[in-house]
């Protein structure tokens, strides 16, 4: 774990010097050649379900404001927006080593904790897993116009917006899969649209495919400000948290969020270790793969 703990200390040196190079990423944002968002009294909009049928947990926030998930994700959420103003960030991909670890979940309700203290801040959330989609059912709304098609060129980036009804935040999510998901997310459009959304959004929330099994956040990372690692206790292996930092490069992981890690009982649905913690050491405690 020491390698870990290491890289990690490394990656908040690389942080700083991201921030630093802060003016010529504005200026490519500028540069990005898709259309802006709508206004919102003409974009479509709809809402996040508030049901706590069938698997709600991605829309926590939603379904029970003030419960112990909800809280939980709101002061997961502060911590993390003050690291990403630190830094200069302003987009964060969030993911994971391998499927089945929450990264969903987590940048589902990461988006939503953000709307629902925004104050005025706008929020994004886009969906760029257009392999194995999963966030419109796990927030509950329907997508008329895919994030798929406007990477392949055949719909504007205007027409795949949603707006939901917490008023800061928007949505641009995958209706299918892409027929060449590889080839949607190493095209230019790709990373015009991470930049164009960065640049209308205070923060914007990136959910992506897992780091290990496709080559997709290597390639998206590029163009995202951060990446925020998704890792489940008892499951994730250290040997892939390990392998999936060296993938991305230490400089772009901001910390990681633990799933049903152990914490103080006010706290016990999450752990967020970020930079000035050691992060990898507590992430991993009491996993024994």
């Amino acid at each position: 774990m020491g390698e870990i703990s290491e890289a990690l200390r490394r990656a908040r040196e690389g942080i700083a010097r991201e921030a630093a190079v802060a003016p010529a990423a504005a200026a490519l944002r500028e540069a990005s050649p898709l259309n802006v968002a709508p206004p919102r009294d003409v974009a479509a909009a709809v809402e996040v379900s508030a049901s706590d049928e069938g698997n709600w947990h991605a829309r926590s926030v939603v379904v029970a404001p003030r419960g112990e998930f909800a809280e939980g994700y709101r002061h997961f959420a502060i911590r993390l927006q003050r690291q990403m103003k630190e830094a200069g960030a302003r987009s964060v991909i969030v993911t994971s080593a391998a499927r089945g670890e929450g990264k969903t979940t987590t940048a589902c309700n990461l988006a939503l904790a953000l709307a629902s203290m925004a104050s005025g801040r706008r929020i994004g959330l886009l969906e760029l897993d257009v392999r194995r989609p999963a966030a419109a059912r796990a927030l509950g709304v329907p997508v008329s116009v895919g994030i798929e098609r406007v990477l392949a060129g055949s719909a504007r980036l205007a027409e795949a917006c949603a707006h939901t009804q917490l008023p800061e935040l928007d949505l641009y999510l995958v209706s299918e899969p892409a027929p060449d998901p590889l080839g949607a997310v190493a095209a230019p459009s790709a990373g015009a649209l991470i930049r164009d959304l960065a640049r209308q959004y205070d923060t914007l929330v990136i959910d992506s495919p897992p780091v290990l099994p496709v080559p997709d956040v290597p390639l998206l990372s590029q163009h995202a400000d951060t990446v925020l690692l998704v890792a489940r206790n008892g499951v994730t292996r250290r040997a892939a948290l390990r392998e999936t930092i060296e993938s991305l490069g230490v400089e772009k992981v901001i910390g990681v969020f633990l799933n049903e890690g152990k914490s103080p009982r006010h706290r016990r649905y999450y752990g967020y270790y970020g930079y000035g913690e050691d992060a990898a050491t507590e992430a991993s405690r009491g996993n024994g793969r």
